[in-house]
């Protein structure tokens, strides 16, 4: 049965702590756990398992949303180095202005309805968001690499919320 409480969802599911994962054996192990631990094999149980069993699903789930999502994984990955990106300043002041820029390409782009260069414009983000996740990979190679891997982390919250804001857009032009 999974352990009650746990802080490394690496842990919970038995993967590498590493930034590049198997997402089919995150999947694997996660459609395993949830097996195991599912509130509706508990029905004719005492409430005490069915919370705890309840507990142990909820645990799985986050721990599932955490593991498959890129961000989300390096995030964890950081926690569980003791390193805490939110008081991380990011000092790459070329980045912060490219993200202004690319903000207001897009709002040129809504007012002028240009779909071929919005075409062009979300193609950039996409391929910086890529570039970012190698990084990552890079810096969580090497453990002294953790403050670059912080910068990535934050510019990839950026290119992130970005690309939300571009992906409305795309709904508005189609």
């Amino acid at each position: 049965m999974v352990a009650s409480t746990t802080d490394n969802y690496f842990e919970l599911f038995q993967l590498p702590v590493q930034y590049t994962i198997d997402k089919s054996r995150l999947s694997e192990a996660y459609r395993e756990l949830q097996r195991v631990v599912h509130p509706d094999r508990f029905v004719g149980a005492s409430d005490y398992e069915r919370r705890l069993a309840q507990q142990k699903s909820t645990l799985v789930n986050d721990g599932y949303r955490v593991l498959r999502d890129d961000l989300s994984r390096a995030q964890h990955l950081l926690h569980l180095n003791n390193v805490d990106y939110q008081q991380h300043v990011l000092s790459d002041s070329s980045f912060l202005m490219a993200q202004i820029e690319l903000r207001e390409e897009l709002e040129e782009i809504a007012a002028s309805k240009d779909f071929d260069r919005f075409s062009i414009l979300f193609s950039h983000i996409q391929q910086q968001q890529k570039n970012c996740k190698e990084q990552l990979q890079a810096h969580f190679s090497s453990s002294d690499h953790l403050q670059s891997a912080c910068d990535e982390v934050i510019k990839l919250q950026f290119l992130g919320k970005l690309c939300e804001e571009a992906e409305a857009l795309e709904e508005r032009l189609l």
